[in-house]
């Protein structure tokens, strides 16, 4: 059986981990991470967003978007 590995699996020890999502969460508080968003779409439109995806044609993130 064989899984992905995980962001946590490169780095050495919790310190590590600690201290990249620190400076991971003061980059986000600065304003300076941005995420390119190509479309929302509905849950239900939740098969278009995985074609979309899987043939390379959105060229940001894919929101589903639910109601409430």
């Amino acid at each position: 059986f064989l899984t992905r590995p995980h962001l946590v699996d490169y780095m050495r020890d919790q310190a590590e981990v600690r201290d990249r999502s620190q400076a991971l969460l003061e980059a986000w508080a600065a304003g300076k991470l941005s995420v390119t968003i190509d479309r929302v779409l509905p849950l239900e439109a939740a098969g278009e967003a995985h074609t979309l995806l899987e043939s390379r044609a959105a060229k940001g993130k894919i929101l589903l978007k639910t109601t409430a």
